[in-house]
């Protein structure tokens, strides 16, 4: 439990400095799979919710959660959004990158 305290210790004026202006939060970009981006800019242009896209493919919303946060999401998937987004008349863009279950 010391190093966490000696964190929080080591933290705490680096969030006071960014509260007051004399210090700015550097954050990383996160960089996500073309199947990940593919997944959810197909949710995005249905303007289905993550639970709502789940049922539609038979899956849980965990599921759209972990592929739309960069877990493989199997080719029966893509193959499922892609006919979601042609009976739609919906077309989204790169689907290369997938990984085949």
């Amino acid at each position: 439990m010391a190093g966490r305290g000696a964190r929080l210790g080591t933290a705490m004026p680096t969030a006071l400095d960014h509260i007051n202006g004399l210090r700015s939060v550097q954050s990383r970009a996160l960089r996500l799979s073309p199947a990940s981006q593919f997944v959810r800019s197909a949710r995005s242009e249905l303007a289905l919710t993550q639970a709502a896209f789940a049922q539609a493919l038979g899956v849980s919303r965990k599921t759209i959660l972990r592929y739309e946060n960069g877990s493989p999401v199997p080719e029966r998937s893509v193959i499922a959004i892609r006919a979601l987004l042609d009976e739609a008349g919906r077309n989204v863009g790169s689907r290369r990158g997938t990984n085949k279950a």
